[in-house]
């Protein structure tokens, strides 16, 4: 058996598997069956070196406190590298007919893609991280966790073990998470390679300062940002919105951010404010500003049949698509001031679709208007809403996007949004500008976005759940 701190590569029966030092105490480990490995939509900072020569003995790789061992029948083993003692490996194949199938395991589903599953042996641990999932536990150990972006669920799944290791499966495609009492099992409906990410620490603080530095470190958030946040749903005009902040001043109340909600725009895609209802965003602005109030926007990653800019949205294509051809749409009271509130048939009901913000067409297209008709007005920082995307149905699966199928990258679709913004506003020289998100997948936390917990319920066991969904959000490496 070879032994090295320098990658090492597996090969037997059409499966490679790579392992790679990455990072601090830690490795990466992909894996496939045929075809090249990649770092497409990865969220490690550090790309894959070069492939070295295949063997099919086994073998290790060390790197710092870690050691992995892979056996010449390809199983995997984790351990410290001081005491050799195992914290983490792939279910062994029992020496039995009942064994059906390998710790990994492929299913072709297209030409280039597979679904996947991954065991891992179980032990006794707790569970912290995983992003903000909705079953409200301090400890994940004994649930399963879908790998989706839901309004107030999002999946970054990434986890601390009081084992002493953190996992990190850097995939954003659509599966599931089990962490049984007899498993611990990873499986995804469609991707090209098994790729993860593993790190031994002695502290949680230890394995969480890995992961940001593996996925990138966050920016100091502007002290703007910790101020007090004024908003409801919603402030329909300028006059409103300056009527608001003033008695804030006039009663002597510390007022920092006071936000726009949803359908200040004449159009869902339009991304301006509605002249009927702000006439002079610029006096607001400047007013605002000079009572030491910033304003945040919202934004919806949308655009409406009614909108001026649909056209050129169909011309170029920017709209997701299913599998058919045809674009994702969902239906919107028009013009409501509350959504939520039941409606006459006398309202007008709109169809919305949701824009590709993998396709840098579609980047471009939102951020000009944005820079057009916020920015140019001193607006300058944004309320990024509904960006999972929010749709009726969530199918990801009939997701047909520009960088893939739903199901292969649908997890990545909200940090697509959020980058949009930081790079338009890194373009410009934007100066202490702040991201609100409602999701974010691995690795948002190096945008500098916080991220919010969604729409939510307001009972008391509600805000219980929040507090536990909080903490595995923070341990996720979020701000929140």
């Amino acid at each position: 058996m070879s032994d090295c701190t320098t990658p090492f590569l597996w090969s037997k029966h059409g499966e490679r598997v790579l392992i790679t030092p990455c990072g601090d105490n830690s490795l990466r480990v992909t894996a496939r069956r045929r075809g090249n490995f990649s770092d497409t939509l990865s969220a490690l900072l550090q790309h894959l070196p070069p492939v070295p020569e295949p063997s099919t003995g086994g073998g290790a790789v060390e790197n710092g406190a870690i050691r992995a061992e892979i056996s010449a029948s390809g199983s995997l083993q984790f351990m410290d590298a001081m005491t050799s003692k195992i914290f983490f490996s792939e279910t062994l194949p029992l020496k039995s007919p009942i064994k059906l199938h390998p710790p990994r395991y492929y299913e072709s589903t297209g030409e280039k893609t597979k679904s996947v599953r991954v065991e891992f042996e179980t032990q006794d641990e707790k569970i912290w991280g995983m992003g903000q999932q909705r079953h409200g536990d301090v400890d994940h150990k004994g649930t399963v966790l879908d790998l989706m972006m839901r309004n107030g669920e999002y999946s970054v799944p990434f986890y601390i073990s009081s084992a002493g290791y953190g996992f990190f499966w850097n995939h954003p495609g659509v599966g599931t998470a089990t962490f049984a009492k007899n498993r611990t099992l990873w499986e995804l409906q469609e991707c090209e390679q098994i790729d993860y990410w593993i790190v031994r620490g002695d502290s949680p603080k230890e394995i969480l300062s890995a992961y940001v530095q593996a996925t990138g470190q966050p920016p100091m958030p502007p002290e703007k940002m910790f101020g007090y946040w004024q908003c409801k749903l919603r402030y329909e005009t300028q006059e409103e919105v300056l009527t608001v902040a003033r008695t804030f001043q006039e009663k002597n109340i510390p007022l920092d951010i006071l936000i726009i909600d949803f359908f200040h725009w004449p159009e869902f895609g339009d991304y301006k404010l509605d002249p009927r209802d702000f006439p002079d965003p610029q006096a607001m602005v400047d007013e605002l500003r000079e009572m030491d109030v910033e304003l945040v926007v919202s934004i919806w990653p949308t655009v409406s049949s009614f909108s001026e800019t649909i056209q050129k949205v169909e011309q170029e294509d920017l709209m997701i698509r299913n599998r058919h051809g045809l674009p994702i749409m969902r239906s919107f009271v028009k013009n409501l001031a509350d959504e939520h509130v039941e409606g006459g048939s006398n309202r007008i009901r709109d169809y919305i679709g949701f824009l590709d913000f993998f396709h840098p067409m579609t980047r471009e297209h939102v951020w000009d208007l944005v820079k057009e008709n916020y920015l140019s007005f001193g607006i300058k920082h944004y309320w990024l809403d509904a960006q999972e995307p929010a749709l009726n149905r969530h199918d990801v699966r009939q997701f047909d996007y520009f960088a893939g199928s739903g199901a292969e990258v649908g997890c990545a679709y909200p940090n697509q949004v959020i980058e949009t913004f930081v790079d338009g506003m890194e373009a410009e020289q934007v100066e202490e500008g702040m991201l609100l998100a409602r999701s974010g997948w691995a690795g948002v936390q190096r945008t500098g976005a916080a991220v919010w917990s969604g729409d939510i319920n307001s009972t008391f066991e509600e805000f219980r759940k929040q507090v536990a969904m909080s903490l595995h959000a923070s341990m996720s490496g979020l701000h929140l």
